[in-house]
């Protein structure tokens, strides 16, 4: 449950990422 949220955190900063340099 842990392992899923931290990936889901990490998916999120990826897409916050894409978001910006787009």
């Amino acid at each position: 449950m842990h392992r899923i949220a931290s990936g889901y955190k990490c998916a999120q900063i990826v897409q916050l990422v894409w978001v910006v340099l787009l």
